[in-house]
């Protein structure tokens, strides 16, 4: 396949394509816009809008958008170099989408709308179609269209942009070291006022709260059901073992770091491709020439059907931690695949593995690496194998986010049973698997820290919930009242912040401030989803080939390649034949 060439992208690149790029979409819009309202304009009282003419056309005008605006994160995130930063930030005002605002393509998006409800096909394409439609519409509404009055729309847009310096400020302070961070009344005056700002925007657009705006595009429809899950949960995992108390006070053992010898990258690679070769029927290569990448670290991979050879999609791996790089781990769609153009998926995967001493030295990962690995791959899997009409509008970038983690989640699974783990773990220099005795002691630092890990859980999204839905900033508890109430709800007392300590609402903003909107609860959510599919793989024995074989095929038909094609729920009972219980999750609570 014919890909980029990323090797001497520069800054000045990034802003002079945004410039191009709009300049160019701007005439294309005004034409398309133009030629629209002649046909709507033609037949008011029976305009019929032949959906694949209408679509493909305002993607393929709104794909260069796309493209420059992920190659902006791309770089931002791999090389946060003062320059790259600034050229990001510029590329942020530059790029402007249209079509939410425009009075003949939101017109024709609700004839759209209304064609395909009356057609009243609840399968197939006409699903795909529908939601792609309402999640254009969606846009528009976030764009003050259906407000009364321009004057509205101004007032809708300066708060937007409100939010957005006030949380371009907090991620700023939130990123300078400890000892530079003046007093916590810096932050949480700031958190107060985005939380001013967040609830007077949502309510312009008639919802009662920030997080019922949120929910809007859920599987998740209402607070109430998410913090009935709180509870059931709570209700299984209180009061605290003392196990899990006693884990909280010792922080832990460094088992994972101990294993570093057991987890080569190559090796890891090989198993994890292995794995999804034998469940999803796809063969990973890697290409070693011509790789042209960002950083010579990075290496290029393609996916292919084992059936047939075909070419299904591409992706990068930048493995290692080095300077300027984002210090986390994250997937990124780079080109979403649509079936219309013959586009193939293109995707980036960012890990933070320790580098190499020397050049020629083999690549070893802890214990954490190698989940993380497999977590990201999960996410890259939704995108490589998505297999639908338009990727922008239904790739795995628009799957419902609180059922988002639920692949990379199940893919993290894998690792922890006894029939996988010694594929690819083996000592370095004696090719030895894990001793039994470190199994054990592996399984079970895995099921003390994923104890402690839900009680954290438990509490960001508990309180993310409340302070979008039921907290009043000008009531009598304070907003660091609320985080220490709902964290000795919850969490071990070695773990409840002081009342200094913003940490809980630090990680619940930043997060907003970086597109995670009321999104906490999604880890515990995915998690039902994840426990109970794999259960399902579980149950057929994992020895039994032939059945994991039939498993895996039906799990990519029917999640892997829907993305977000139809609704995560339906995509689910699809696979699993039902809705994702909680059984399986709340067994491993207990063992």
């Amino acid at each position: 396949p014919h890909l980029p060439n990323f090797s001497n992208l520069r800054a000045e690149h990034l802003t002079d394509a945004a410039r191009t790029v709009q300049s160019r979409y701007e005439d294309a819009f005004a034409k398309f816009e133009d030629e629209v309202r002649s046909k709507l304009d033609a037949s008011p009282s029976d305009t019929s809008i032949d959906y694949m003419d209408f679509m493909s056309k305002l993607d393929r005008i709104n794909t260069p958008l796309h493209y420059v605006k992920r190659i902006r994160t791309l770089m931002a995130s791999t090389n946060g170099m003062d320059d790259v930063l600034e050229a990001a930030g510029e590329v942020e005002d530059i790029i402007r989408f249209r079509h939410g605002l425009s009075e003949p393509i939101v017109s024709a998006l609700r004839q759209l709308e209304k064609q395909l409800e009356e057609g009243g096909s609840t399968t197939g394409l006409d699903v795909q179609r529908l939601r792609a439609v309402r999640h254009l519409l969606h846009e528009a509404e976030d764009e003050g269209y259906f407000l009364s009055s321009e004057k509205e729309r101004q007032k809708l847009a300066d708060l937007a942009s409100d939010i957005k310096t006030v949380e371009g400020e907090l991620q700023e302070l939130c990123r300078l070291p400890p000892e530079m961070q003046r007093s916590p009344i810096e932050f949480v005056t700031l958190v107060y006022e985005i939380l001013g700002l967040k609830t007077e925007w949502a309510k312009m657009l008639g919802y009662d709260n920030y997080a019922d705006w949120c929910l809007r595009s859920r599987v998740a429809s209402s607070t109430e059901e998410i913090k009935k899950m709180h509870a059931d949960i709570a209700e299984k995992a209180l009061p605290i073992p003392d196990e899990i108390l006693a884990y909280a006070r010792t922080g832990g053992s460094n088992i994972s770091e101990e294993l570093r010898v057991y987890f080569l990258l190559d090796s890891v690679l090989d198993g994890m491709f292995n794995l999804c070769t034998a469940l999803f029927g796809i063969v990973v290569e890697e290409q070693a020439d011509n790789v042209n990448g960002w950083h010579r670290d990075v290496r290029l991979f393609h996916v292919s059907n084992a059936e047939d050879g075909s070419h299904l999609a591409s992706f990068y791996l930048d493995p290692f931690m080095r300077r300027f790089k984002l210090g986390t781990e994250f997937t990124a769609p780079l080109i979403a695949g649509s079936s219309i153009d013959g586009l193939k998926p293109l995707v980036y995967i960012s890990c933070k593995i320790k580098t190499p001493t020397w050049d020629d030295d083999p690549a070893y990962l802890t214990l954490d690496d190698t989940v993380a690995l497999f977590h990201e791959f999960g996410h890259a899997l939704q995108h490589l194998l998505a297999d639908v009409e338009i990727g922008n509008l239904s790739g795995a970038h628009n799957i419902e986010e609180d059922a988002s983690e639920f692949v990379s989640q199940m893919m993290e699974l894998w690792l922890f049973e006894e029939q996988f783990l010694p594929v690819v773990a083996k000592h370095a220099k004696t090719g030895e698997t894990i001793p039994p005795e470190v199994m054990e002691k592996l399984k079970r630092e895995r099921q003390l820290r994923k104890g402690r890990e839900l009680l954290h859980r438990l509490v960001l999204g508990s309180l993310e919930l409340e302070l979008n839905s039921g907290f009043d900033p000008k009531g009598d508890e304070s907003i660091i009242a609320t985080q220490r109430r709902i964290a000795e709800q919850y969490l071990p007392p070695v773990d409840i912040p002081a009342k200094s300590d913003m940490s809980l609402l630090k990680v619940i903003f930043e997060n907003n401030a970086g597109g995670k909107r009321t999104s906490q609860y999604r880890y515990l959510f995915s998690e039902i989803m994840s426990a109970d599919a794999f259960q399902v793989f579980k149950d057929a024995g994992f020895r039994n080939e032939q059945e994991m074989k039939r498993i895996g095929k039906k799990f990519r038909t029917a999640i892997l390649e829907k993305a977000s094609a139809c609704p995560a729920e339906e995509s689910y009972r699809d696979f699993g034949g039902k809705d994702a219980s909680a059984d399986s999750f709340y067994e491993a609570l207990r063992s």
